[in-house]
């Protein structure tokens, strides 16, 4: 924020004191987990202290547990950037987000009813989570018989059928600003996962998924940071998620589109910022990989290249 001239402080939080996210910002707090009855309170006493003025959701259980505290942290004068609860209720619910597919006439695998509505010409399907009675989802078993399928619906929480596309995936990473207009949208081909989350990518130009996320997005309305999940067969875009929070992939997408965080400080800061829809490189790949932190009992963060010379309290 320094770069830009910009007054304010990133604060962050997280459940555990060596979470490394903690050690990135101009401060950070340990809170309860998100699930525990008292994570709300806490945050209420960082907002009051630091006088935070935005929220910004970087999971789904945080989505969950904030829209259901939307009026409670709203009177406190915080914007959250997300879309409103009830948005946030269908696109956690997989047969609500379906629905909104539908109802835009795009194309998403199709939901059976039940299992006595799978014949053995539907095979494969998918079997998950419907997502409306658990604070988060994660992948999906593919079921080849029946029997399989039996037995895999009385191992889910709340699970729905559906059916299974086969071909390329593609995440779309989007930034909207607070009264929802898109200020950039930018595809990228999934090449690998790790643990659900994008491991490996590659941003691409396709126009028809642009033209399909935009009619979602007018619908949704979210606030910031969004990102969606199509499979591409046969030239034909199948939506299957949207989360509207920061996705996995968030590197990349900063990475192709560097004016994004200056951007997004516009945003928050109220002033009027044009479209640049279109605007990031195409071909930029991104591969994760896992970074050490070190920190001494103070609890100050070292630098891996320096550790060794740090004066260390052998004590």
């Amino acid at each position: 924020m320094s770069e830009t001239g910009t007054a304010g402080k990133v604060i962050t939080t997280d459940a555990s004191w060596s979470a490394p996210g903690l050690k990135f910002s101009d401060k950070g707090f340990v809170v309860p987990k998100s699930l525990e009855s008292y994570y709300i309170d806490r945050l209420l006493d960082i907002i009051k202290a630091e006088k935070i003025g935005f929220l910004i959701p970087s999971g789904d259980i945080d989505l969950t547990v904030l829209s259901q505290a939307f009026e409670t942290l709203t009177a406190q004068g915080v914007t959250l950037l997300m879309p409103s609860p009830e948005m946030v209720c269908k696109c956690a619910d997989k047969a609500k987000t379906w629905k909104i597919f539908n109802g835009l006439g795009l194309a998403a695998p199709r939901i059976f009813p039940d299992a006595d509505a799978v014949s053995s010409s539907d095979f494969p399907v998918v079997v998950k989570s419907r997502g409306c009675k658990v604070a988060t989802t994660k992948g999906f078993t593919k079921i080849a018989t029946i029997d399989d399928l039996a037995y895999s619906l009385g191992h889910v929480t709340d699970p729905i059928v559906q059916e299974f596309v086969e071909g390329h995936e593609f995440t779309v990473d989007t930034l909207t600003d607070l009264n929802g207009k898109v200020i950039s949208v930018v595809p990228r081909r999934r090449v690998s996962l790790r643990e659900y989350v994008s491991d490996k990518g590659e941003t691409v130009r396709d126009s028809s998924i642009v033209e399909e996320v935009l009619l979602i997005l007018d619908k949704l309305k979210p606030k910031g940071f969004c990102n969606l999940q199509c499979i591409k067969q046969d030239g034909v875009n199948y939506w299957i998620e949207v989360n509207p929070r920061i996705s996995g992939g968030i590197p990349l997408f900063l990475a192709s589109c560097p004016k994004l965080p200056f951007l997004l400080l516009e945003i928050l800061e109220g002033n009027a910022v044009d479209s640049i829809i279109g605007e990031y490189e195409v071909g930029c790949f991104m591969a994760k990989y896992d970074e050490v932190l070190i920190f001494d009992k103070d609890n100050q963060s070292i630098p891996i290249h320096q550790f060794e010379h740090h004066n260390w309290n052998m004590q």
